[in-house]
């Protein structure tokens, strides 16, 4: 029989939260943390896969890349306030050379795995801070389900969001242009499941 500990360790590695050890460490945040955490992503990415194939859609928010065109990344005093305010919450932001080729590999921009672990490149834009965050805070709510529906009813939100606040969060042009192909994108699949 298993230890509480162990328990609490396997439950901690199958949802990919952090352990409280973790947690303490995110202050002096070092790399084996971030490698943690890109394991953790891996897990899900395979949890995704073999549930997807059971039938069970299960899936995490980000935005993609929707263009190849340079996007011009946050000032970083204003990424630093966002990110520390997000820890100081219990959030832990992950950004290092294996997030970049891992949202690479995504085409994406960031992703957001549950209410407090999300990935971004290490130069990340406005627009996908703040998706990010958009979706961290749907995933606090509850309004991601794991639900291909709700995954779509999400990333609506979240697209609406940003235009809404586009000068609020001082989006560029082309964030604004991404913004609107993904709302774009995000309904018409939102429309081709509800018509089925």
């Amino acid at each position: 029989m298993k230890s509480h500990e162990a328990k609490y360790k396997d439950f901690s590695r199958q949802t990919c939260l952090r352990t409280q050890t973790e947690r303490l460490q995110m202050r002096g945040f070092n790399k084996s943390v971030s490698q943690k955490a890109v394991a953790a992503s891996k897990r899900v990415e395979k949890s995704i896969e073999n549930n997807s194939k059971s039938g069970i859609i299960i899936d995490r928010m980000h935005r993609k890349k929707r263009t190849n065109d340079y996007i011009e990344p946050m000032p970083k005093a204003q990424f630093f306030k966002i990110k520390k305010s997000f820890q100081k919450n219990g959030g832990l932001i992950i950004q290092n050379k294996d997030t970049d080729n891992y949202l690479e590999n995504k085409n994406a921009e960031g992703c957001t795995f549950n209410s407090t672990t999300v990935l971004l490149k290490t130069k990340p834009s406005r627009a996908s801070v703040f998706e990010e965050l958009i979706h961290a805070h749907q995933y606090k709510t509850g309004e991601m389900d794991g639900s291909l529906l709700s995954l779509y009813k999400c990333e609506i939100s979240a697209q609406k969001i940003l235009l809404k606040n586009q000068q609020a969060y001082k989006l560029t042009q082309k964030e604004v242009a991404q913004t609107q192909k993904a709302l774009e994108f995000y309904q018409n699949r939102l429309d081709e499941i509800l018509s089925k």
